[in-house]
Formats: structure tokens, C-alpha cells, sequence
């Protein structure tokens, strides 16, 4: 049997006894490699282009396509999703593929972008698998591959970069942003974490990252703020991983909390490092002097 090159498919609202001609299409190539057919199913029509390997593909000119389903290019499915809303775009294999109630103003490009979308409104889901699991969330975000891949009803929620918010499922009102940042988060809602590895582990709420594995290891932790590479991801030895603090502050590269009771810390410096709940640490070892202008004022509880 020869083999061929599949090249595209129509799947054409023209009534049976019209020519290919009538509706405008025209196929041009360099050698006439091309080979065209079409059959008809009731009142529609489905045209068919191959092209023999190894042979230029050509154009495609249609003047009039009215597409009654979803249409392949090159092994590449384009149309409106799974139930055909008209206000949904699908680029992809398996893309938007769920099953209804169907959710309306969403677009998703690439292979099992937003796969079981069913009623979700108002996504946007680009990369492969992004979003692939999302069913009732709406307004979200997705950019990379399995962004957001496990999320469910999870709403209102900005992910880019390959692996970011991978696992969130409810949460809401997150921004992640690099690779894998908020990777770990299942229903935590209201996090911003910027830079690759970012609140990876966070599984909490209202946390904020700055910076390359900023806060990376915090899992229940709440209402934390790092700011630069690697800060409030270890204990003062260095090693053992921040889990667990709340409401600390963390800025400078490395900066670390004291341990996993470092509560409401405030650490400010490269390398510094906290000295336990309540406390504030200006500078790092290094630091020789600190200068501060102006009123100082103390007040004692």
C-alpha cells in the first residue's frame, strides 16, 4: 500500500452536490504532489489532503470553509473545544476536551491544554497538559508546560513557567511565576511567588517570594515575606529547611530564620540570620557598624 502524508482535514457544512470548486479551494504546490478527496455525510462534507512523503506540502487557499467540527492540520486539531461553544478557541490534540456543562470565553494551545475543562469560564491555558485537569475553575491563567496542570476548581489564579502551580487544585488568587514556583501549593490562595523554585513546597496562604527558592522549603507557613535568592529557605545552621514560621520578614540573599519557631522575625542582610520569635536582625556578621538617623523611639510592652 503506499504510504501517504496526511495533511489536513475539513469537516465542511456544504450540502452534498457541491464541487470544491464552488467553495473556493484551490491547493497550490511546486510539483502537483498533492492528492484531494472528499466525502459526504448527510448535508456535510469532509475534505481530505494528503501529500506523498518527502513532497512539498504546499497552500491551502479556501475561499469559503464554514467548519461544522473540529479540524486538523497536519496532525495539529484547531476549533472550539469539546461541545463547540463559539466563544472558546482549541488548539491541540485532546485540547479542551471535556464534557459539558461547557464553559464559555476560554482558549487553550497545545497538546491536553485544559483537557477536562467542563464548566471553567474564561480561561486561558497555553503549553502542554496546562491546566489539564481543570474543571470548574474560572478566570485563570496557565502559561508552560503543566502549569497548573492538577488544578480543579481553583480560580482567579496567574501561573507562568513550566511545572508552576502544578498541584494546586482550590486555591485561589495566586501568582506564580518561574519554574516549579508554587509548585507543591494544593489550596492555599492569595500567594505571590516570583523566581524558579519560589514557595515550591507552600501549601499555606498569603506568603510572598522574591527571588530564586525564595521561602522554597516553607510548607505550612503563613503570611511570610522573602525577598532575594535562597532567603527563608534554611534554619541559622544553615541546613535544616524553614517550614514552618509565619509572619516573618526575610530579605537579602541567604537570609535565614532562626528555626521553625521563628515567628514574626524580621532578618535584613546577606547571610543574616534570625535570633528567634519577635526579634530583629539588621546586618550580617561582617556588619561593623549601624548607622540610623534621625528619632529612635522605644516602645516597651
Amino acid at each position: 500500500m503506499k504510504q501517504t502524508y496526511y495533511f489536513a482535514t475539513f469537516a465542511m457544512a456544504l450540502i452534498s452536490s457541491i464541487s470544491l470548486a464552488e467553495a473556493g479551494i484551490t491547493v497550490l504546490n511546486q510539483n502537483g504532489s498533492f492528492t484531494i478527496s472528499s466525502s459526504n455525510t448527510g448535508i456535510e462534507r469532509q475534505l481530505n489532503i494528503w501529500a506523498q512523503p518527502g513532497q512539498p506540502r504546499g497552500k491551502i487557499i479556501a475561499n469559503y470553509i464554514e467548519a461544522t467540527d473540529e479540524c486538523d492540520f497536519n496532525g495539529v486539531r484547531v476549533g472550539k473545544g469539546n461541545g463547540n461553544m463559539g466563544s472558546n478557541t482549541a488548539v491541540g490534540y485532546a485540547a479542551m476536551d471535556g464534557s459539558g456543562p461547557y464553559g464559555d470565553l476560554c482558549t487553550a494551545v497545545g497538546s491536553y491544554a485544559m483537557q477536562y475543562n467542563s464548566s471553567g469560564a474564561a480561561n486561558t491555558a497555553i503549553g502542554h497538559a496546562a491546566m489539564l485537569g481543570n474543571t470548574s475553575g474560572y478566570y485563570n491563567t496557565a502559561s508552560g508546560t503543566n502549569a497548573m496542570r492538577l488544578n480543579n476548581a481553583g480560580s482567579q489564579n496567574t501561573a507562568m513557567g513550566m511545572n508552576s502551580a502544578y498541584h494546586t487544585q482550590g486555591g485561589n488568587y495566586n501568582s506564580a511565576f518561574g519554574m516549579s514556583a508554587l509548585h507543591l501549593n494544593q489550596s492555599g490562595g492569595e500567594n505571590t511567588a516570583i523566581g524558579v523554585n519560589a514557595l515550591h513546597g507552600t501549601k499555606s496562604s498569603w506568603n510572598t517570594a522574591l527571588g530564586t527558592n525564595a521561602l522554597a522549603f516553607n510548607s505550612t507557613g503563613h503570611s511570610n515575606v522573602a525577598i532575594g535568592t535562597n532567603a527563608g529557605t534554611v534554619h541559622q545552621d544553615g541546613t535544616t529547611a524553614l517550614t514552618t514560621t509565619f509572619g516573618s520578614i526575610y530579605i537579602g540573599a541567604s537570609s535565614r530564620g532562626f528555626n521553625n519557631a521563628d515567628n514574626n522575625s524580621i532578618v535584613i542582610g546577606t547571610g543574616a540570620w534570625g535570633e528567634g520569635a519577635n526579634t530583629t536582625v539588621i546586618g550580617n556578621g561582617a556588619t561593623v557598624s549601624t548607622h540610623l538617623y534621625g528619632q529612635t523611639i522605644s516602645h516597651s510592652l
